[in-house]
């Protein structure tokens, strides 16, 4: 299945044991996979040591797509928690619907961008995408 992000076309490679669902919108997401796009989301917003406005706005849009309440909760255990992203990438690798990696994935990118990309942040989606088994083509290239 390939995925236009606008930027890149995002291939995903077929996974054994996936769960099939359909993941169209980040509130059909399931508890566990919010769990883990909160702590992506504060990982990506910490990456930089600076929480811009852009990203703040970008958030809460997230949060909105998500379903605020549960969002927002879930951004407070993270916070927390404390996990670290071992444990957070632990936590994503064991996520095995397709459309939520590609979800998850593409909000991050969308984060990432909102206010510059950062080496850290190119880290933290070259993980995913490895965990995962996406294959992101950079549509600049062609």
């Amino acid at each position: 299945m390939a995925v236009d992000l606008g930027f890149a076309t995002l291939d995903t490679c077929p996974m054994t044991n996936q769960d099939d669902s359909q993941r169209e919108s980040l509130s059909d997401l399931s508890t566990e996979e919010k769990r883990t796009l909160a702590d992506l989301a504060r990982q990506f917003v910490r990456t930089d040591g600076e929480l811009t406005s852009a990203e703040r706005e970008e958030v809460a849009f997230i949060a909105d797509r998500a379903g605020a309440d549960e969002f927002w909760k879930l951004m407070d255990i993270a916070a927390e928690s404390g996990d670290s992203l071992e444990t957070i990438l632990v936590r994503a690798q064991k996520i095995k619907a397709v459309g939520a990696h590609e979800l998850i994935y593409g909000t991050m990118y969308e984060l990432s961008i909102i206010d510059g990309t950062d080496s850290g942040e190119n880290e933290l989606l070259d993980k995913l995408a490895t965990i995962w088994k996406l294959e992101i083509q950079d549509l600049s290239e062609e």
